[in-house]
């Protein structure tokens, strides 16, 4: 038998926005067995009887064998919220879907072997009781692995929850509105707490496309050089801006304004300033990634390209162009493009 979660402390986070649906530094609650927590979202997922809800001020509650309005056997998405209750967004009754509307996510994510599936997303609970289509944006994903048989819990990825929330995942789901919000290291850390199977992608709220996030793309502290290097190519996909410039010798540019809402983010990843990091290192990072090696001295162009998976589990690229060349002051210039 378990001890029951206990309330440590609030953890603060950004003003909400006015628009309850978009996504910001949310605060939460801090427990003192935040696995626990997380275990037990995983049996309700499950449909396992079993209704558990954690509140700041005491200990969980049970309320009955069956989530309400849902029948033995039928499964759900589990939502940890910020504040750590436990939210329930049930999938269809049991043998109620048609084969042929299953297959799409089946072709993503097969039902055989079932996998433990965490994702991160956008979880204020104002926004998941008025809409929560618009809230979680791949929620139609979720749902469709859930009945086929996969585990799928749903929280914002805060710090504090982190290892807790995807330990022993099989796949981590990152919601390209949350990632200015997660620790910078996330996806070192997540290889490292998942099955050695696991695998993490970042679904792109425009496009509605699924990136695969490779292990050797794991951020590392010891090198903010390849750091930089990496978010530049995950900001300037998904941001505003269709290119970026990096001049050696000069300062690197500030990659919150590939962001549309940039607050804060590489003063939390680079709190040593850019101007620690060598622009030098991270054109030449850059190029060997696009094929420039030491054998081609005159070459000016390359191409970096990153796997896509679409909603209907076909698979693409994104691709970055790299124009070589020299700045007024003749100093080694890169271009990156979209």
């Amino acid at each position: 038998m378990h001890d029951e979660p206990k309330h440590v402390k609030s953890l603060d986070g950004n003003t909400p926005p006015s628009d309850i649906f978009k996504p910001y530094r949310m605060g939460v609650e801090l427990f003192s067995d935040m696995d626990e927590i997380f275990r037990r979202a995983r049996q309700m997922a499950a449909g396992e009887r079993r209704t558990v809800n954690f509140v700041a001020s005491g200990p969980l509650t049970e309320a009955g064998e069956h989530p309400p309005n849902m029948v033995a056997g039928q499964r759900a998405v589990a939502i940890v919220t910020p504040g750590r209750l436990i939210m329930l967004d049930p999938c269809p009754e049991p043998n109620t879907v048609p084969e042929e509307k299953i297959d799409p996510m089946g072709r993503l994510l097969s039902p055989d072997p079932p996998l433990t599936i965490t994702a991160i997303s956008h979880t204020r609970i104002e926004a998941l009781t008025t809409d929560m289509n618009k809230a979680i944006p791949f929620r139609d994903f979720l749902n469709a692995w859930a009945y086929a048989g996969h585990n799928v819990v749903v929280f914002e990825g805060h710090p504090s929850a982190f290892e807790s929330g995807i330990r022993d995942s099989d796949v981590l789901l990152i919601d390209s509105g949350m990632t200015p919000f997660v620790q910078f290291n996330c996806v070192e850390v997540a290889y490292r707490v998942m099955h050695e199977s696991g695998r993490i992608f970042i679904h792109d709220r425009e496009t509605s496309t699924l990136s695969l996030v490779s292990k050797s793309a794991s951020l590392s502290n010891s090198c903010p050089e390849a750091d930089y290097a990496e978010l530049l190519q995950r900001f300037l996909m998904r941001g505003s801006h269709s290119s970026i410039e990096i001049t050696a010798g000069e300062r690197l540019p500030d990659l919150a304004e590939l962001l549309p809402d940039p607050e804060g983010v590489i003063t939390r990843v680079f709190p040593m300033g850019r101007d620690k990091v060598d622009p030098e290192l991270v054109i030449n990072i850059l190029l060997s990634k696009a094929g420039w090696r030491w054998y081609t001295p005159f070459k000016t162009t390359g191409v970096i390209s990153a796997p896509v998976l679409s909603k209907n589990g076909r698979q693409g690229t994104w691709k970055f162009r790299l124009t070589l060349g020299k700045s007024a002051k003749g100093r080694k210039q890169l271009v990156i493009e979209r």
